[in-house]
């Protein structure tokens, strides 16, 4: 007995630095680098600023790039890991200049005393087909 493969998808990619999740559909025979390269878009970060890890493995996009979800062994609502190395948080324009992003702000912590951490936000998830 066969049973047929599905179609798309869904992949789960949670931000290591926020706990943030996104999940996108894809197709399961489409090529990783397309999946890869919209999560980054989404994010509004550079794609080479974003290293992926599933199932403890590196996903490098000159091995796995060409290679789709079926050939990885992919299953539905699988995890990648998405993390940013560098100064990753800059943001682009359309015309690729850099945004500047605001100065963070001073707690206005007293010398020799350990700044408050405040509250965590709670991770977000959001899907996209």
């Amino acid at each position: 007995e066969y049973d047929e493969l599905p179609s798309t998808i869904n992949i789960i990619f949670v931000d290591t630095s926020s706990s943030d999740k996104v999940v996108l559909r894809h197709g399961y025979d489409e090529k990783l680098k397309t999946l890869l390269s919209r999560y980054a878009a989404m994010r509004e970060l550079p794609f080479k600023s974003l290293r992926f890890k599933y199932e403890d493995r590196m996903l490098f996009v000159s091995s796995v790039g060409n290679k789709s979800p079926y050939d990885l062994g992919m299953q539905h609502n699988d995890i990648v890991y998405a993390s940013r190395l560098g100064n990753a948080d800059v943001k682009h324009d359309k015309a690729g200049k850099t945004k500047k992003s605001r100065p963070s702000h001073d707690t206005g912590a007293k010398k020799g005393k350990a700044k408050s951490k405040g509250k965590k936000r709670a991770p977000t998830q959001t899907t996209y087909s």
